[in-house]
């Protein structure tokens, strides 16, 4: 009877070996969750800047081409509204 409580003793004292180890284990992967939970949200941070950065870079040169090609529309209307006036100049002379 006492050689089999020995040996249930030991058998306890590897479980509780394994459980310490496990527990160990378990608390390195929460610890290293952690760091991961901590780097996404750097990098989600990162990106959301980066991508707000390049819409503002868009839209500066959206906006500067579209001011460019509105003065060339307005200076094209000037040309056509004198040669407009010219014609009806030489169409009323007739």
């Amino acid at each position: 009877m006492e050689s089999r409580m020995t040996l249930m003793e030991s058998n306890m004292t590897s479980m509780e070996s394994s459980m310490t180890s496990m527990e160990n284990r378990m608390t390195s992967l929460e610890t290293q969750m952690s760091i991961v939970g901590e780097q996404l949200d750097r990098m989600e941070c990162s990106q959301r800047e980066d991508v707000i950065s390049m819409l503002h870079l868009v839209d500066k040169k959206i906006t500067t081409r579209t001011d460019r090609h509105e003065h060339q529309i307005n200076v094209l209307n000037d040309r056509l509204l004198v040669v407009e006036a010219d014609v009806r100049k030489l169409l009323t002379k007739e």
